[in-house]
């Protein structure tokens, strides 16, 4: 039975799609109005896809499946291949899994010429078309195994759609065909394109949530005097985001890691990890600058035990940085399996190094005002400066000369202050405090005696 391609409406000719076809003209008019707004990379290559799979129906379309020229059903076969590989580079784009795109590319150009081949020189073998059917949804595996893998841990229904409908894709086969509900390929089209929209719309959602984040860190820097309330406020916004069971924060004193601040963890557990030594783990990721995620059964054998007893999973620990130099860590823990995606983790460093410089000011501020404090306490204690007038009291004092002078030379023998006579020339004037770097005494010179020679040239 045959499906004319075009009817009439009025004087105008519009195409006559079926089911499948207008569902893959929905998904890719919809995918090119989310690309528009959001601007993600990956969205490019997905609408690529719907527009390799919307070719693939329209190829063969108002032809039977078993009626089809052989040429056409290789063409719609591997234009159908090609979609399903631009989905998948789509999908490894967005999981940061460009290493996959090169074997997937090879993989799809193999099975593109196999489908071809096979569909003119051996239709009618049934174990080359297993082949065929087995070797695109290996793609397709890959893919739904990969989705779920970077979103593990989230509350989302987005990955988990675009895995199962993304196993559910297939070529027309009229075995496999008889046996499905009616409609059934329609749904999955549909539902397989809101899944991307839903993926997309999560981001959308956890980069609002983000920003929300940064306007309260702002904020409780911008009004905080020390840095502990801050980094309480700081703690407890980064625990909701994150979905964590508790975090701390750590301050680098010498060669000790000292939690100063906490949220979520047991009295037992702050007594014996509050203040613990500088280990490998720690030192690796302070080296590196950058957060890392430490599980609990590979953490070091002196932690190990106490993150069991809390029941934690994983601690994501996240340098914080100062002006120049790691100052501590912030460290954020859950109690199940969780991937964090490079967003994830790139904000957390960003948040850091902005608390970080936070707290550097704040602890500087708070030594500016303790050195204050101090001063003022000591310029307190200071007796009020009064001020007099000293009259100075009478002396004598005997010497005399005794010598020979010549027009050439002279010589003479003298004694000063015969009597060794100490009197008080001057005192500090009209200044007079209990300041011992303001007393002065001023005192004539003591009893002197010696010879004066001479001589002129």
């Amino acid at each position: 039975m045959s499906i004319p391609f075009w009817y009439a409406v009025g004087e105008l000719a519009v195409p006559n799609l079926t089911a499948q076809e207008s569902a893959a003209a929905i998904m890719l008019a919809t995918s090119l109005l989310v690309f528009r707004t959001f601007r993600e990379r990956y969205l490019l290559t997905w609408i690529l896809g719907w527009l390799a799979y919307l070719v693939s129906r329209w190829t063969i379309r108002g032809i039977g499946i078993d009626q089809a020229p052989p040429y056409l059903q290789s063409i719609s076969q591997a234009e159908f291949i090609l979609a399903i590989c631009l989905f998948s580079a789509a999908v490894f784009i967005y999981t940061h899994s460009r290493k996959l795109i090169l074997p997937l590319l090879l993989f799809t150009l193999t099975l593109m010429g196999y489908a071809v081949l096979r569909t003119l020189y051996w239709p009618q073998s049934l174990t080359l078309r297993v082949v065929l059917e087995v070797s695109y949804r290996i793609i397709a595996l890959t893919v739904a195994i990969q989705v779920i893998r970077f979103r593990w841990g989230r509350w989302e229904i987005g990955p988990w759609l675009l895995s199962a409908c993304f196993l559910l894709l297939h070529l027309d086969w009229l075995p496999v065909d008889e046996r499905l509900p009616a409609g059934t390929g329609l749904m999955v089209d549909l539902f397989f394109g809101l899944s991307m929209l839903l993926i997309v719309l999560d981001d959308s959602r956890m980069r609002t949530r983000r920003l929300g984040v940064v306007n309260a860190l702002t904020t409780s820097i911008v009004r905080a005097q020390q840095y502990g309330p801050m980094m309480a406020t700081a703690l407890e916004e980064l625990k909701g985001l994150m979905r964590a069971r508790a975090a701390w924060f750590r301050l680098l004193e010498g060669e000790k890691m000292v939690i100063t601040q906490h949220i979520g963890i047991s009295p037992e557990f702050l007594r014996a990890m509050g203040n613990m030594d500088m280990d490998e783990t720690l030192s690796q990721v302070l080296q590196e600058g950058k957060p890392a995620v430490v599980k609990t059964s590979s953490a070091s054998d002196a932690i190990r035990d106490h993150l069991k007893r809390e029941g934690f999973h994983h601690v994501v620990v996240t340098p914080v940085l100062g002006k120049k130099s790691v100052i501590g860590t912030l460290s954020l823990c859950s109690t199940r399996r969780r991937s964090y995606t490079p967003d994830d983790m790139e904000f957390l460093s960003t948040a850091a190094n902005q608390l970080g410089i936070a707290v550097e000011n704040l602890r500087l501020l708070e030594q500016v005002l303790r050195s204050q404090r101090q001063w003022r306490n000591t310029f307190d204690s200071i007796q009020d400066i009064t001020f007099t007038r000293n009259t100075l009291p009478s002396y004598d004092l005997v010497g005399f000369r005794l010598g020979v002078e010549t027009v050439r030379w002279s010589a003479f023998l003298f004694a000063d202050n015969l009597t060794n006579k100490m009197a008080l020339l001057s005192d500090t004037g009209a200044l007079s405090a209990n300041i011992s770097i303001l007393n002065r005494v001023a005192t004539n010179q003591p009893r002197t005696i010696g010879a004066d020679l001479n001589f002129k040239y």
